[in-house]
């Protein structure tokens, strides 16, 4: 799982959209016990059974609760999830940008059914997933784009 989607709110706009599969939930959970952070649904679900089939609507749970422990459950996830994202691309690879656009996209444009205040960043994105445009165009594009946004 790439760093901008290990965070705990990643986890839970993930999960909440459906994007986060049984066994990266649990990956998840370890990941973030290593990294310091300790709850107890943190503690359960990294220890659910993954061979085992875990239920879903068990880790669903266990999710929502290690937000909720964590004080991590803004009012607006995918705008404050947003602003994570764009956060990172400045000082991102270039093949970090592109994933992070695609992460936007998919995780905030989408859920969110494209607002018009993000119109810049649905072009971007445009710009990075069409096959035969200029890659090194869109990603100085998205952090031009993402610097503006921060400076906001």
């Amino acid at each position: 799982m790439n760093k901008f989607k290990s965070t705990p709110l990643s986890a839970l706009i993930r999960r909440r959209s459906r994007t986060l599969t049984d066994e990266e939930a649990i990956a998840w959970a370890v990941a973030t016990l290593e990294a310091g952070l300790d709850t107890p649904s943190l503690r359960e679900l990294a220890g659910a059974d993954v061979a085992g089939r875990p239920n879903p609507f068990k880790i669903d749970r266990l999710i929502e609760s290690a937000a909720t422990e964590l004080e991590i459950n803004p009012k607006d996830p995918q705008r404050t999830y947003f602003k994570e994202l764009i956060a990172v691309i400045p000082c991102a690879s270039e093949s970090d940008v592109r994933e992070v656009v695609i992460e936007l996209y998919n995780e905030v444009l989408v859920p969110l059914k494209y607002p018009s205040e993000f119109d810049e960043w649905l072009a971007v994105y445009s710009e990075l997933d069409c096959e035969g445009a200029s890659q090194v165009d869109g990603i100085a594009w998205a952090r031009e784009v993402a610097n503006k946004w921060l400076e906001k």
